[in-house]
């Protein structure tokens, strides 16, 4: 029997009093079996790295990862959060707030963040989770100049500075990879053909870009500890079935262990007019799916759906 519990109960933090409470849990995809989020903590304590997928405008998903990072630190672990939402050469400017030099205020005003990352307000709490438990936060993305760049003329078209800008080495060989992209960048409705290509490369090129940054950062001596976690907060398809960022920090770092976290949208997502103009169903189905060998993540956050 599998026991359905309220949100609130969750540690992904509470729904508006205006809303009822939505039943909600924790899956071990390994097992097929509900599990409490203390126990999900405590197998995650074990890994290398662990990865949250979210969707990056829904306020559950922030929440949640909030709560996470809260729950490590009363494990008295010391977090390293990497996210997708800033670009890594605004680094310096983020150790700033790390220290404690400037607020996040500050930082989004330094970063021009705003205008980089639409929603990055919702990443306040997280972020400000991290530094209160002595953490630091890692900028991991590519330059999106850059990554626009790739996605209209391609990778092999880049000038040589921008080119300098990403990793050397940039695998565009994983067809596991490339096969399930091709399933789901056509939501966006005007990819097509050889744009198709292009979007799949620019993609690889986030992931690349993600992972080189992190993987620097695991390697170094210094961020080693029994004390430290390493936790990448994302969107999901950058870590689902472990096919993008995931395999290649394991490539990077061999024998790294990770756990992937997918948080899922359940009927959340409400695109306005021009959004929907934008996307087309990608009718990806369980036999379309098949192909791929292991599951989408370690552990999946169900909640009822939204009506």
């Amino acid at each position: 029997m599998i026991v359905l519990l309220p949100f609130s109960a969750s540690g992904a933090g509470a729904q508006p009093e205006a809303m009822p409470a939505r039943c909600s849990l924790w899956l071990d995809v390994y097992t097929g079996e509900p599990v409490s989020f203390d126990s999900m903590i405590e197998d995650c304590l074990k890994a290398g790295v662990i990865y949250i997928g979210e969707r990056h405008s829904l306020k559950r998903h922030h929440d949640m990862q909030r709560s996470f990072i809260e729950a490590l630190s009363l494990k008295d672990r010391t977090p390293l959060l990497g996210i997708e939402q800033m670009e890594s050469y605004n680094q310096p400017a983020l150790d700033r707030f790390n220290r404690g030099e400037i607020d996040f205020d500050r930082l989004a005003a330094e970063t021009d963040w705003a205008r980089r990352w639409s929603n990055y307000g919702d990443y306040r709490d997280v972020m400000e989770a991290c530094r209160k438990a002595g953490g630091s936060v890692l900028a991991l993305n590519a330059r999106a100049e850059v990554v626009r760049a790739v996605a209209r003329a391609g990778l092999t078209a880049l000038g040589e500075r921008e080119r300098t800008e990403l990793p050397a080495e940039i695998d565009l060989e994983n067809k596991e990879h490339e096969r399930l992209l091709g399933m789901m960048l056509p939501v966006h409705a005007f990819i097509n053909g050889e744009g198709l290509r292009r979007m799949y490369e620019a993609q690889v090129v986030r992931d690349e870009k993600m992972a080189d940054v992190l993987s620097e950062r695991l390697l170094k001596k210094d961020s080693a500890g029994e004390n430290s976690i390493v936790v990448v907060i994302g969107g999901a398809a950058h870590f689902a079935y472990g096919l993008g960022v995931p395999s290649r920090v394991g490539r990077r770092v061999p024998g790294i262990r990770k756990r992937i976290i997918i948080l899922s949208e359940s009927g959340d997502l409400r695109p306005d007019e021009g959004e929907r103009m934008m996307t087309r169903e990608t009718g990806i189905t369980h036999e379309g799916l098949k192909f791929i060998t292991g599951p989408i993540a370690d552990y999946i956050h169900i909640i009822e759906r939204a009506r």
